[in-house]
Order: structure tokens, then sequence, then C-alpha cells
């Protein structure tokens, strides 16, 4: 089980989102690789209620994807490019449901949650 300790706690903001794509899973292994404590992803609910690593309300910014998260099922978002916008050599980085973040921090490394909606809470509990 996870105890805080008594030092600062480094956590790694959306995985380690300066020199990688936020909240994919090349982000996330980085942040476990430099030894962070913890990593922090944001959550999103999809249309068929699938929690996935988004920050923002749309897809627009960060995927090649349009449009609200929650207005996408999430065979559809899972299909999306969540790297290419921060550099070609990222393409090809997907969209992660929090089920796939769990099952690759796994007895490696805390996760920090920050749920964006209400409606979020729910599925993720």
């Amino acid at each position: 089980m996870y105890r805080i300790s008594e030092y600062p706690q480094l956590i790694a903001h959306r995985g380690y989102s300066g020199p990688y794509p936020e909240n994919t899973r090349v982000a996330i292994e980085a942040a476990m690789r430099l030894g962070v404590d913890m990593v922090e992803v944001d959550v999103r609910i999809t249309r068929d209620g699938v929690p996935v690593l988004l920050h923002n309300v749309t897809l627009d910014e960060t995927t090649n994807g349009r449009g609200r998260v929650d207005a996408h099922r999430f065979d559809e978002l899972h299909g999306y490019d969540a790297g290419a916008w921060k550099g070609p050599e990222f393409r090809g980085e997907r969209l992660l449901s929090l089920r796939e973040t769990f099952l690759m921090t796994r007895d490696r490394m805390p996760l920090n949650l920050d749920i964006k909606t209400p409606a979020a809470i729910a599925p993720v509990i």
C-alpha cells in the first residue's frame, strides 16, 4: 500500500509532459523511469461511460479528433492520435483508458487522478 512520506512528493503532471505528449503511455512510462513518487493524470468520461485520460473538454488541441470527449464512444477515441501534436516522433500514441493506465502502473507507481467532471466520478470509483 502507498504511504505518504515526510519529504516533498515529486509528482509528474500529466506524466512527464514537458518533452512528451501529456496523458499518454510514453509520458507516463518516462515519468516512471525518472523515479518520481507519483503520476498525475486527467480523467474524463466518454459517451459510453469509459474513463479516459485527457485534460481538455475537447479533442481538438491534443489529438487528431474533433469535438467533446463525452460526445464520442471509447472505440472512436482509442483510434485517434494523441501524440503527433507534440512532434512527429510521437505519432501513433493513443488515448488511454483509465483501465489501461491502471494495468500499466499497477505495482509500479501510484496515480493521482484529476477527475475533470462530476459525471466521471462514479465510473472511476
